[in-house]
């Protein structure tokens, strides 16, 4: 048994023969100052001696081996052995605690591959998609073909005036919306309106205006260019208002 320190470093070593099995065995550890260390260990079929012959020194006991071990050992030994059993045991704590951190981000990783494979292979989104780009597509198509359809009624309507317009379905409507109290024409007598003959209807004067849109209409029209409405006589609006006010009490 051999036990050195050289260079911060401590080297033990032993070595035994067995002479029922003829076997020499070889043991040898050492610590380096870092804090590794090293294990060798062999085991060698040795030729027997002759049976004259015996061993110059017996074994030791494994009692007395063991102390030796302990025993030699100088304090600053002891205390640097300490110490690097104190490191290798906090190392062995950090090395827990990071595989404990790898476990946990591998199982992230692993729910965000399945999240990622689920959408990847999910058709709805695609399918959705799809869908409302034909339906623009419809939707647009739709909306090229009523505005040619507008654009050609207009023209009609712009050649022939008493054709309804896209969307009208009867013109004898307006004809027959209640337009208030119409008083006897004797009291539409009593007082001349200047503006009657001016905006009288269907002759060639100015241009009268829409009470609903306030378009500025052609003389010669009966109904608004614009919304349709039937063109209202200001003149007898204003002698129906005449009439209305002469007949009132005082």
């Amino acid at each position: 048994i051999d036990i050195s320190s050289a260079a911060g470093g401590l080297t033990y070593s032993s070595c035994s023969y067995d002479p029922r099995q003829g076997y020499q065995s070889r043991l040898q550890i050492s610590i380096g100052p870092g804090g590794g260390g090293t294990v060798s260990a062999g085991r060698t079929l040795a030729h027997r001696p002759p049976p004259s012959l015996r061993p110059a020194t017996s074994l030791p006991d494994v009692a007395t081996t063991s102390s030796q071990l302990v025993d030699p050992l100088p304090p600053a030994t002891r205390v640097r052995v300490t110490e690097q059993l104190e490191r290798k045991e906090k190392l062995s704590r950090e090395l827990h605690k990071y595989r404990e951190r790898l476990s946990s981000m591998q199982l992230n990783v692993s729910s965000m591959q399945a999240d990622l494979e689920t959408r990847l292979r999910a058709p709805a989104p695609s399918l959705r998609v799809k869908r409302l780009r034909e339906e623009i597509l419809l939707l647009q198509r739709e909306c090229n073909r009523m505005t040619v359809e507008v654009d050609r009624y207009a023209e009609i309507r712009h050649v022939n005036s008493d054709t309804l317009l896209l969307g009208e379905t009867n013109e004898e409507f307006y004809k027959n919306i209640y337009r208030g109290q119409l008083f006897p024409r004797q009291s539409v007598r009593q007082r001349p309106v200047a503006m009657a003959g001016a905006s009288g209807g269907g002759g060639e004067g100015h241009n009268w205006t829409c009470h609903v849109c306030t378009f500025h209409n052609h003389p010669a029209l009966n109904k608004c260019e614009q919304c349709d409405m039937p063109r209202i006589n200001t003149g007898s609006l204003s002698s129906t208002h005449v009439g209305r006010s002469l007949s009132t009490p005082t």
